[in-house]
């Protein structure tokens, strides 16, 4: 049995010869089955919820000590003897914060912005889309050029990280061009020489310090029409450039419908690889050889706009100025351009912005690999980002699961994800969790995943496709998958096109191949009120279904029987809203509504109020708190179109276009 004692040597750690003398019942001492001492009472003095070691030793290793109404907590520490070292006072921590109401101010984004928005440049007016962009091998500076053919730099206070970018100056005069833009750039790697090209031409001018801008003087070109096989005629024209590190080689690129005897609306591109006698000596030049085939037709997805190599020559990197695409492919003889082998099927690429709008954008890979950067301007809001990624496989940036496009997920970067690359999903559309957070539920145009996760909440750790339906007869973009707790029956949609919401039956819970006809057919079809649902959202418990549309409301309909759809029925909306509702999520409570409204110029989320909890028709149209999304660090870019869904205190974002998912904190 344990006993409790009272000792003359007390805060001498036990250690002393006095004896203890031993309590027993009849002094107020409460034992338990086990003949355990559970409480103790000493006149004011109250001893309870008495803790024993888990060794099997029997030492007391905590009590909660009430004196006069006021409780303590203590814990006891003992050395390998067994005697006492410290008795300290245990204070529980706080509880949890409550999500909900959110308080916007307090919301953040754990990674690091990895972007650069350079649109309030000097002569950003005059800047226009971005046709030159060059890494400094060091890492400390980025060159970019515009329509207005200045060089402008870049400098980062933290060698090669993107976020910590500013403008630092610009050339005083302009690349010379005979005909059309000046096109892509590129260093001497001392920094004292600069080259680009026209729409034939490749040119140099020299810097008489290195790297600084105000000291750069043109010097001189090559005209290349003897091998430039687009000038003919039509809309061909060289369009990027980049060289062999050590100088010795240079690569141009050209693309049109029109080139080297190709006729039509198809695209064609090709890739002239051109020696240099003497290293960066352009007027040492001889003609190699043009690659005709491999970059030919509709299935590079439009004309090249950038191309770079790996340092080794046996990996080519080139992004298409027609979508959001970049792509990957191999040399079976290093830096000889006639053996570069595409992909099969184009399946190595990473969907980057919305947008390649312009020449030379190439690729910026830091030497080792480990980390590239690309452009996209022209993309929403006309923005002029620079973005860094860092692969998990140096010079590799494409892959179906486990994306090595995802950013790293280290201190850096975090609680990112690829959904179009990880599950396939090119535009989404609506996403949920299930209630333990293992699963990911999300709809893409006509499709339904279930998205597993080897750790609960964390989107980093997505392994697998998991199950899929992709016959639903709804219409196209369901914007909302709420699942019945028990998993026998979800509700998908309402969808985009045309406002329906469909209720589906799952023979096996949670298993979506046991959907009958793979879901070709709802057990039962409910269509709101108002179509071209811009944003959606059902209550946990399976009554409220809300949605928005382009008109700025919201509308609410509310189920008599949970989760039955045939009991649904039309209850009201609420209008007047400061900005269209694009997406929209509600507290556990019923009495929050927050919305996010972004397009092309602001990125701004919304908190209102109800005053009567779900009823919508009580939503105070004047917003509690409002934040813009920006300040956060987030580019601009992929906030666009968002889908959301809200778990273990975060919220998750995945932008329409499926280069990246991330998680808000609450």
């Amino acid at each position: 049995m344990r006993y409790v004692g009272l000792s003359v040597n007390k805060g001498k750690g036990g250690g002393g010869s006095v004896k203890t003398e031993e309590f027993t019942r009849s002094s107020g001492i409460t034992t338990d089955s086990s003949n355990n001492v559970t409480e103790i009472t000493l006149g004011d003095k109250v001893y309870t919820d008495v803790k024993y070691d888990a060794g099997g030793v029997g030492v007391v290793t905590g009590f909660t000590e009430t004196i006069n109404g006021v409780s303590k907590m203590w814990d006891i520490t003992y050395d390998s003897e067994f005697l006492v070292t410290s008795i300290d006072q245990y204070i529980p921590p706080p509880p949890p914060t409550p999500t909900w109401p959110v308080n916007l101010n307090s919301i953040s984004w754990s990674g690091k912005a990895p972007h650069y928005k350079f649109n309030n440049v000097e002569g950003s007016s005059t800047h226009g889309t971005t046709r030159g962009f060059f890494l400094k091998p060091d890492g400390t500076a980025i060159f970019t050029m515009g329509n207005d053919k200045r060089i402008r730099k870049h400098t980062m206070s933290t060698p090669f990280d993107i976020s910590t970018a500013s403008y630092d100056s610009m050339s005083s005069t302009g690349l010379y061009a005979s005909s059309g833009y000046s096109k892509g750039l590129y260093f001497k790697p001392d920094g004292t020489r600069v080259f680009w090209i026209d729409k034939s031409d490749i040119r140099y001018g020299d810097l008489s310090t290195a790297w600084d801008l105000s000291t750069f003087s043109y010097q001189s070109g090559q005209n290349l029409s003897g091998w430039y096989t687009g000038g003919s005629g039509g809309n061909a024209e060289t369009v990027t450039f980049t060289f062999k590190p050590d100088g010795t080689k240079f690569y141009i690129a050209e693309s049109g419908s029109q080139i080297g005897g190709w006729t039509g609306s198809t695209s064609y591109s090709n890739i002239l690889e051109f020696n240099l006698s003497t290293a960066w000596d352009i007027n040492s030049y001889s003609y190699v050889q043009t690659n005709t085939t491999t970059f030919n037709g509709a299935s590079h997805y439009g004309y090249l706009n950038g191309i770079s190599f790996s340092s080794s020559g046996d990996k080519l990197f080139y992004c298409s100025g027609s979508n959001t695409y970049g792509f990957q492919c191999t040399l079976s003889t290093p830096w000889d351009i006639s053996t570069a082998v595409n992909p099969g099927s184009f399946s190595t690429y990473y969907q980057t912005v919305s947008s390649f709008s312009g020449n030379g954008l190439n690729f910026q890979w830091k030497s080792d690999g480990s980390v590239y950067y690309f452009i996209g301007s022209g993309g929403s809001g006309n923005d002029l980002l620079i973005s860094q990624m860092e692969p998990n496989n140096a010079w590799t940036i494409g892959g179906a699961v486990n994306s090595q496009d995802t950013p790293a997920n280290d201190s850096d970067y975090i609680d990112w994800c690829h959904p179009a690359n990880l599950f396939g999903a090119q535009s989404n559309y609506g996403a949920s969790w299930n209630d333990d957070g293992t699963k990911l539920y999300y709809t893409s145009s006509y499709t339904v995943k279930i998205i597993p996760v080897t750790t609960a909440y964390d989107i980093k750790t997505i392994t697998t496709t998991g199950q899929s339906m992709t016959g639903t007869q709804l219409g196209y973009g369901p914007k909302s998958i709420r699942f019945k707790p028990d998993g026998t029956r979800f509700w998908l949609g309402p969808e985009v096109q045309n406002g329906v919401v469909g209720q589906y039956e799952i023979p096996t819970p949670w298993d979506l191949n046991s959907v009958p006809n793979n879901g070709n057919t709802a057990g039962y079809t409910y269509t709101l009120s108002v179509s071209g649902v811009t944003g959606a959202f059902v209550s946990d418990d399976g009554v409220n279904i809300y949605h928005s549309n382009s008109s700025g409301a919201i509308y609410w309909h509310r189920c008599s029987t949970a989760w039955d759809l045939s009991s649904a029925s039309y209850q009201g909306n609420i209008s007047g809203l400061p900005a269209t509702a694009n997406q929209f999520i509600m507290s556990d409570d019923g009495t929050t509504l927050v919305s996010m409204f972004s397009n092309s110029t602001n990125n701004t989320v919304y908190k209102f109020t109800l005053s009567s909890a779900w009823d919508i028709t009580t939503l105070n149209t004047t917003p509690d708190q409002t934040l813009d999304m920006n300040t956060l660090g987030i580019p601009h870019y992929v906030l666009v179109g968002s889908c959301w869904c809200y778990g273990d205190g975060k919220w998750f974002i995945f932008p329409y276009y499926g280069a990246h998912g991330y998680v808000l904190n609450l």
